[in-house]
């Protein structure tokens, strides 16, 4: 069963998968191998963690680390670590990700497992590469590779291959990537590693686009496009597709441009609507079998009530006949009213049922909503990009970019509400944070050459709250990069948390040269400053500007709302 559910999830039919591997638990864990119980326990967790049933998949890790742990099989703790360092690194949780590989890593050594040692190398460079020390990935990278090669795993030296070249392709040093990935292009050729290829062509489309050989890059793309929906990779067609888009609006072909980038919405979409049509049947399919169920009991509550009333009628015929009867009828009438009790109390729960089944489905259609108001502003950002290649003054190019980041705060907002179980609060740290990310960006901050300060108390806040907040600390924070912060020794400070009095507290500081001595706010011509004015009074919020060894602007917010 256990070599059946693996089969089946190579194909991608994880859903399928779990089904061959509960069976095999169900068959192994009333024997004594533990390596086979330990391995279907992994099987179970894996296949979980690719549906997104994070709960069930820590569940199944936790119960392969106390079973490996109690017979000493270090062999199956390596296996589990590294799965659940693979879910903290899905998280973002970089550090707690690199303890768990180090961890496994540690017992590959001590047992000898050297293909594996392999992997936990590639994983462990793999968090550096995000964590942005990429001296230390290249040569965790270069460990893992000098172990495939002498072992003559050529997929996985393949695979080393490309994740090299993705590491010196973030380094912008695109002849280098190349040159790796031509490596693991020979490699995939010889073996017709058909995913390998799609992803080795992508790589080769995006490091010739980024040195302008348009030519080169339209070729690969297109390579890569046409074998992965040969093969039904669906990531890789989005990622060509959306690529060929880009390609094709920078070279000003914008009718080709329209049409890649429609094909990626309309993919994307259907990807989400599918996963949500499959729920929805689900939770009907689930629905008319309860429904069944209590047809069901309820035709034998009522004849077990029909049945009552007789014995109740027989009793009050003869309640004469003596102190017997008169007990029996007693108890005739508690039972009656313990089972007219126990039939509004199913009534109850019946309807308890329903409401939570279409809270479900409305749960459902308010992510979808949340989903394609992302897109749409998406799409509105891809237009700005196309509109600003005609647009020779400066300052209106400026103007198209401060446009951009304010759709983008925006959308992060609705992207975090479909992504996250809550639909109605937004998590401050996470929004915030990447928020601050994503200005970096734009206005060319090296985040690693200055200095930042970043405290944010993870309040969850209601999307009313979020989004105007969410646009005045764009403002904000967009003005401390462009005028207050140096690219190369600057200094950024962004404090969030709730005060005593019960009000918001933001605070954002930069090193710069600060305001002008006669500034006010209320008289400033700035679209950005008139619109922190107007939606300050729609928060109530008191705003402070202050020259202090730079510019802080302060924050005190009175009228917000909680998520709960």
């Amino acid at each position: 069963m256990n070599e059946a559910g693996d089969s089946v999830f190579n194909e991608a039919g994880y859903k399928e998968s779990l089904i061959y591997y509960k069976q095999a638990y169900e068959i192994l864990k009333a024997g004594d191998s533990v390596r086979l119980i330990s391995d279907v326990l992994n099987n179970l967790g894996v296949a979980n963690d690719y549906l997104g049933h994070y709960d069930e998949a820590i569940s199944y890790y936790n119960k392969a680390i106390k079973l490996n742990t109690a017979y000493g099989n270090k062999a199956g703790l390596a296996m589990t670590i590294n799965n659940i360092g693979a879910l903290y690194f899905f998280w973002g949780k970089y550090d707690l990700a690199l303890q768990n590989y180090l961890e496994a890593l540690q017992y590959d050594i001590e047992l000898g497992n050297t293909e594996s040692e392999a992997g936990s190398y590639e994983n462990i460079a793999i968090i550096y590469k995000n964590k942005k020390e990429y001296e230390k990935a290249e040569a965790y990278y270069e460990k893992a590779l000098e172990i495939n090669r002498r072992l003559g795993l050529e997929g996985s030296i393949a695979r080393t291959y490309n994740n090299l070249a993705n590491l010196y392709m973030e380094q912008k040093d695109y002849k280098k990537s190349i040159e790796y990935t031509r490596r693991a292009l020979d490699t995939q050729l010889k073996t017709d590693a058909k995913e390998g290829l799609i992803y080795s062509y992508n790589n080769l489309g995006s490091c010739y686009f980024q040195l302008g050989d348009y030519q080169k890059a339209e070729a690969y793309y297109l390579k890569a496009l046409d074998l992965a929906r040969k093969h039904n990779f669906t990531v890789q067609v989005l990622f060509a597709q959306k690529s060929l888009a880009n390609l094709y609006s920078k070279t000003a072909r914008y009718k080709q441009a329209n049409k890649y980038l429609s094909s990626y919405y309309q993919l994307k979409d259907s990807v989400f609507t599918k996963t949500k049509h499959q729920q929805i049947t689900e939770m009907e399919q689930k629905y008319e079998s309860e429904k069944k169920g209590r047809k069901i009991a309820a035709l034998n509550a009522q004849s077990a009530q029909q049945q009552l009333e007789i014995n109740a009628r027989a009793s009050e015929r003869n309640m004469w006949i003596g102190i017997s009867i008169l007990a029996f009828v007693f108890v005739g009438i508690l039972v009656f009213y313990y089972l007219n009790k126990k039939k509004l109390s199913e009534r109850l729960s019946r309807q308890n049922a329903l409401i939570e089944k279409t809270i479900g489905e409305k749960d459902v259609l308010l992510r979808e909503i949340h989903h394609r108001v992302k897109n749409n502003l998406q799409i509105i950002t891809s237009l700005l990009n196309m509109q600003s290649r005609f647009l020779d003054d400066d300052k209106s190019r400026s103007i198209v970019e401060e446009s951009k980041d304010r759709i983008k705060s925006m959308s992060l907002i609705h992207q975090k509400l479909y992504q996250e179980e809550n639909l109605t609060g937004i998590e401050a740290e996470a929004y915030f944070t990447e928020l601050i990310d994503s200005l970096c960006h734009s206005y060319g901050v090296d985040a690693s050459r200055i200095k930042r300060q970043i405290s944010i108390e993870n309040l969850l806040l209601d999307v009313d709250t979020a989004i105007p907040l969410g646009l005045i600390i764009n403002e904000l924070i967009s003005n401390a990069f462009k005028y207050g912060v140096d690219r190369e020794n600057g200094a950024f400070r962004f404090e969030f948390s709730q005060c005593e009095n019960d009000v918001l507290c933001v605070r954002i500081k930069d090193n710069g040269p600060g305001m002008p001595e006669d500034f006010d706010m209320a008289k400033s011509k700035s679209y950005g400053m008139k619109l922190v004015q107007s939606l300050s009074k729609k928060l109530k919020a008191e705003v402070v500007f202050e020259n202090n060894q730079g510019l802080e602007v302060r924050l005190i917010i009175r009228r917000y709302k909680l998520a709960s």
